[in-house]
């Protein structure tokens, strides 16, 4: 029995040195652990702040391109109907349609003021 006694008596001044000795480091691990695992949140959370930003940046250049194809289409229609006032206005004028060659003219100013 005394030796049963003995390593009870033991087990606790392990437990007991254990707990003592060691709990200032596992405290200060712990901290560590959790400054690490908060840094990780931090770098994840930045992460995605950036990638937001990234496509947010990109749906802008979409849009930015989408208004330049816009602006290139109604510039070439533009120009197809000058063209074609152009041309109305010559063959009108070579008939002596003068009224036709007036009326072509005018949209012809008015589409140019646009």
């Amino acid at each position: 029995r005394s030796d049963g006694e003995d390593q009870h008596i033991e087990l606790s001044k392990c437990k007991f040195r254990f707990t003592i000795g060691d709990g200032d480091e596992l405290e200060k691990l712990l901290q560590e652990a959790q400054a690490k695992t908060a840094m990780v949140d931090i770098k994840v959370a930045e992460g995605r702040l950036e990638e937001e930003e990234l496509k947010s940046r990109k749906r802008k250049h979409e849009e930015e391109e989408e208004e330049l194809k816009s602006r290139k289409r109604k510039r070439e229609e533009k120009h197809e109907k000058v063209d074609d006032l152009k041309w109305k206005i010559e063959f009108w004028n070579e008939q002596g349609h003068m009224d036709k060659v007036n009326k072509f003219r005018q949209e012809l100013y008015e589409l140019m003021d646009d």
